[in-house]
């Protein structure tokens, strides 16, 4: 079940980002920006999107190797350890930017 199917008058729109569409639903279900209530579903929703686009396997090297290419990781590590240290990096860099 995706994120969204949970708020049966909320139409996603597939053209746009994910920032952008769990504001609006924000917007649309009354939610509190500020309010614990928003964060955790705003930490729900991004954690799904993930998994539901790179799974929940975090043993396979492949998988964290198309993760790093993605996000422009250039050279691209070879060990999952490695991928983990750099891709960290990225990652509090996008949640500092939201």
């Amino acid at each position: 079940m995706a994120f969204f199917d949970r708020y049966a008058n909320f139409v996603p729109d597939p053209q746009a980002n994910l920032v952008e569409e769990f504001a609006r639903l924000a917007v649309a279900t009354g939610m509190n920006p500020c309010g614990a209530t928003y964060r955790r579903r705003r930490r729900e929703f991004f954690i799904e999107e993930f998994n539901l686009h790179w799974g929940t396997d975090g043993t396979k090297l492949k998988i964290w190797q198309r993760l790093c290419r993605e996000v422009r990781i250039d050279p691209v590590p070879v060990s999952i350890t490695q991928c983990k240290k750099v891709f960290i990096v990225v990652l509090l860099l996008l949640i500092d930017r939201t």
